[in-house]
């Protein structure tokens, strides 16, 4: 009984021991971001359009994306580049709002000099946004550190009466999510290590004895 508590026992510290650095290696990084308009511009209205948003210098943007680092490559001349699972960008005060919901862009890295780019979305699908900034050489490319940088930001809308907002986006905010078998891995390491918390505690219970 011994033996298969102690052999119990010491899955449990093994799978909780693989599982706690993988949960630390998130799948997928997600940010939120926020600003000030500091330069806009609006090309010749197209009449078959909507009209611009009245968008004024000083307004404030915010939005958010999400990297997923599970499909992390490498174009072969040291920039890395990682899929965006989720972009978005708004304008509150003129109630605008886009959710990329065509090509979402990716995240690129230059290893050599650490300069990176979010771009989301594309030009010719009439919607770009990039954020730009620099996270300092490094050998991988690690999105975390992404938390707490501020860099150039640019949205362009090319079909709602076409306009552009630049200014410097704060990344203030970070949360991840470790992958569906890293959780699933947490799980089983912690039901065995209650598992045999139980068995203990009956044991000792059912041990009892007493004098008369």
């Amino acid at each position: 009984m011994k033996v298969t508590e102690l052999s119990v026992s010491g899955v449990c510290a093994a799978i909780l021991l693989v599982a706690a650095p993988a949960a630390a290696n998130a799948a997928l990084y997600s940010f939120n971001y926020s600003g000030v308009v500091a330069q806009t511009s609006f090309p010749d209205p197209d009449p078959d359009y909507p009209a611009s948003p009245d968008i004024h210098v000083g307004d404030k943007f915010f939005g958010a994306f999400s990297i997923d680092t599970n499909f992390i490559g490498d174009d072969g001349q040291g920039t890395a580049e990682a899929p965006l699972s989720s972009i978005s960008f708004n304008l509150p005060r003129v109630g605008y709002t886009e959710n990329f919901e065509g090509p979402l862009g990716e995240a690129y890295s230059s290893l050599s000099d650490g300069s990176t780019s979010i771009i989301g979305g594309r030009p010719d699908f009439g919607r770009q946004l990039s954020i730009d900034l620099n996270l300092g050489a490094s050998n991988s490319f690690d999105p975390s550190r992404l938390f707490g940088k501020s860099g150039a930001f640019t949205f362009s809308d090319n079909y709602f009466g076409g306009f552009q907002v630049q200014g410097i986006a704060n990344i203030a905010a970070i949360s991840s999510v470790p992958e569906p078998a890293t959780w699933a891995m947490m799980i089983v390491g912690l039901g065995l290590a209650g598992a045999a918390a139980r068995r203990r505690r009956q044991k000792v219970s059912t041990g009892v004895s007493y004098a008369l």
